[in-house]
């Protein structure tokens, strides 16, 4: 692929991402302000867990259906029709199993007792949209793999924000209409993709061979993706263990500003990752180094001054989900720095799990998160929000790193060329 053509696509992802992020970051601050922190903190807590339960159905599929579909790029729609079709199949059966067996545990005496009431109430409404989520997010993926990059972000990206919002604006009445107006904004986005996806053949194609694989691929890529998602929202589940509910708001609303940088990675790795699979696959690891060249250099370009911007006007930002948010600034500031960490170590994830090295790039979460998990358990309880936060920052820039230096020992190619061209 020619590189002013990938630059044309990066940055239409780019925008559709900073539009994705801007409406994601708006919704958040329209939550804080309309609930306030402290039921924002239950909404938000809530919320944490529904992004966890959608990320175990989807049976680590993530990375499989960007590989698989990508692969199959040009080739025709059957294949890529099985494998969605199996895919959604699978996530909503163990998504909804999940959901039952959750909602049971929550009616039991000791779920009271731990949680509370106020809290129970709030993960029980939320629940249909972890189904909802799962199910998206796996069509929206299957669209970036076929490369069909902006309407795969705008149906996982763009659309729920914006009916949210739009709901939250016209409909509000009180705190619990807001997780209703969530589920809502998720089931049209997803009915939306569905049609659009499934118009040109008007089938679920169902091809046993393809399943054999897609579960060879996504399994070992299943404890990456539960291990991956605990620990973006284990600090606010536990937060929302050892703190009040308004803690939880404060570091919710640091944590969706500092991921804020990161869209830069996720918007050149829609645009990356299925190329990464079929450079590898057709051997041509020329193009897969000058590939992952230009997107790096790319990132390092953008992210210095978006780095010194948060960091500089850091308390303004906050201040933005209301006043009390304000005085919580040093939590934005020491995420961002992980984030910082995060995009100048380029696309190595994605590069290892294209290149048929899912396994290496598993160990490599497995052996790492329980080291955030019992840290940041560690500093929560002693230094509270501020601990959670040094945490979560220092174990993204470790993680990082970590996988940087196994991808080049397991990808053939030049990791430093950005630097010299």
């Amino acid at each position: 692929m020619a590189k002013n053509t990938l630059l044309k696509q990066v940055f239409s992802s780019f925008f559709l991402k900073i539009l994705g992020s801007f409406l994601g970051f708006f919704s958040t601050i329209l939550i804080a302000r309309k609930l306030g922190a402290t039921d924002s903190g239950y909404y938000f807590f809530s919320f944490s867990i529904v992004m966890i339960i959608s990320t175990i159905s989807r049976f680590g599929l993530d990375h499989t259906l960007l590989k698989m579909i990508g692969a199959q790029f040009g080739l025709g729609r059957s294949v890529s029709n099985s494998i969605l079709t199996f895919s959604l199949v699978a996530s909503f059966i163990l998504s909804v199993t999940i959901c039952i067996f959750i909602y049971v545990f929550l009616s039991w005496d000791y779920a009271f007792r731990m949680l509370g009431s106020e809290k129970i109430f709030y993960i029980k409404e939320m629940l249909p949209a972890s189904i909802l989520l799962a199910l998206l997010t796996i069509v929206g993926i299957s669209f970036q793999g076929e490369r069909k990059h902006f309407l795969g972000l705008a149906f996982l990206n763009v659309i729920p924000p914006f009916t949210l919002i739009s709901l939250i604006f016209l409909f509000y009445n009180d705190e619990v209409s807001v997780a209703y107006f969530y589920e809502t904004s998720l089931a049209l986005s997803l009915t939306l993709a569905l049609l659009l996806w499934f118009k040109s053949s008007n089938k679920f194609d169902f091809d046993k061979r393809v399943y054999k694989e897609v579960l060879n691929s996504c399994l070992p890529m299943w404890v990456v993706a539960f291990s991956s998602i605990l620990v973006q929202w284990f600090s606010p589940l536990i937060i929302g263990v050892f703190e009040t509910p308004d803690k939880v708001a404060f570091l919710l609303a640091a944590q969706r500003t500092s991921l804020l940088i990161s869209f830069l990675l996720t918007a050149v790795n829609v645009i990356v990752a299925p190329r990464f699979a079929k450079y590898y696959k057709e051997k041509d690891f020329t193009s897969l180094e000058n590939l992952f060249s230009v997107s790096t250099r790319f990132l390092l370009l953008i992210s210095i001054p978006l780095i010194f911007l948060v960091v500089v006007f850091s308390q303004n930002i906050m201040g933005l989900f209301g006043e009390s948010f304000k005085d919580w600034s040093i939590l934005l500031i020491i995420l961002s720095i992980g984030q910082f960490i995060n995009l100048v170590t380029g696309s190595v994830g994605y590069l290892l799990t294209m290149t048929g090295n899912e396994r290496v790039f598993r160990n490599i979460i497995l052996c790492t998160s329980p080291i955030y998990l019992i840290l940041t358990t560690i500093m929560s309880f002693y230094y509270g929000v501020i601990g959670s936060a040094i945490s979560t920052a220092f174990f993204v820039a470790l993680q990082n790193c970590v996988i940087f230096y196994y991808a080049t020992r397991h990808v053939e190619i030049d990791f430093f060329a950005f630097l010299k061209k």
